[in-house]
């Protein structure tokens, strides 16, 4: 059993290293800035099944229109708090697209999931 977890979590790492990209967390409270979790700039893999600087075109899930996945590496962030209604930036995108938290996934080893919703 443990050989299977070495293994994914290598193939984990190699999947944030090859498509992570830099993304910004809004931690919002009523829609306003949450002012008892800061803004955090990191990087994530992003999945939103669209053209060549998604998802889509590397293998990831096709998304419905305005749905994207986002998945943290929990090692990388091990203390970080997501909630339902936190906005997320793709800063490194063109057009810089903005999305809303629908659902927050902690059951994962490896990666905290945020199922994204475009604003």
């Amino acid at each position: 059993m443990t050989d299977w977890f070495r293994l994914a979590a290598m193939v984990d790492r190699q999947m944030d290293r090859r498509w992570s990209e830099p993304v910004r967390l809004s931690p919002l409270k009523s829609e306003k800035p949450d002012p008892s979790r800061g803004i955090l700039d990191l990087r994530a893999i992003l999945s939103d099944g669209g053209g060549s600087e998604s998802g889509g075109s590397r293998g990831g899930p096709q998304m419905g229109g305005g749905q994207a996945q986002l998945m943290i590496d929990r090692n990388s962030y091990p203390d970080l708090v997501v909630k339902e209604g936190d906005a997320v930036c793709a800063t490194g995108r063109r057009g810089r697209p903005w999305y809303s938290v629908l659902r927050v996934d902690d059951r994962g080893d490896t990666h905290l999931v945020l199922e994204l919703g475009e604003k």
